[in-house]
């Protein structure tokens, strides 16, 4: 589950698709607290800055429950948008609000999972990239934990990096 083969040529879909595969199995690592579901009956997974993987989400994701809930795929253009997110992701496009709207998400129960460099130091919880053909990815423990949240220790263990009390700790 660290690392995800991207096959072929790595085309935009074929990326898109992959990311979408590899958030789709991190999220049955994740256990939310009780009380902890923003979306109440469906679970809101929501996508920031790229329609196309938002598309491609909500078409991996189809018929998935996560703690019992259907997903459900949201595009969100603005922070008011937020509101009700169990995860949300921000892609490399959303770079410029990242900051503004992890702001907003801090004190809720969401997963928040990011591209691109100082998406963890911002505060995200799970960064992912593809490189060398794969999907990889690390984790702010810290944010992940003050969130309530719960990561299962084998998927941590597949991580590229854990950051843990304000260092890193290399896998």
């Amino acid at each position: 589950m660290g690392a995800a083969r991207v096959g072929g040529e790595q085309s935009a879909d074929v990326e898109m698709r992959q990311k979408a595969t590899f958030v789709g199995r991190l999220l049955k690592f994740v256990e939310w607290p009780e009380g902890g579901k923003a979306g109440g009956v469906r679970f809101v997974f929501c996508v920031a800055g790229n329609s196309f993987l938002s598309f491609a989400m909500s078409q991996e994701l189809r018929g998935t429950l996560i703690e019992g809930r259907e997903i459900g795929v949201r595009s969100i253009k603005k922070e008011g948008d937020l509101a009700g997110c169990d995860a949300a992701y921000f892609t490399e496009a959303a770079r410029a609000s990242n900051w503004k709207w992890l702001e907003k998400l801090k004190g809720t129960k969401a997963l928040t999972v990011g591209e691109g460099g100082g998406f963890l130091s911002a505060g995200g919880m799970v960064e992912i990239a593809c490189q060398n053909q794969m999907v990889q990815f690390e984790v702010n423990l810290d944010a992940v934990r003050s969130a309530g949240l719960k990561i299962d220790a084998r998927l941590l263990e597949l991580a590229k990096e854990v950051k843990r009390r304000n260092e890193k700790a290399a896998r």
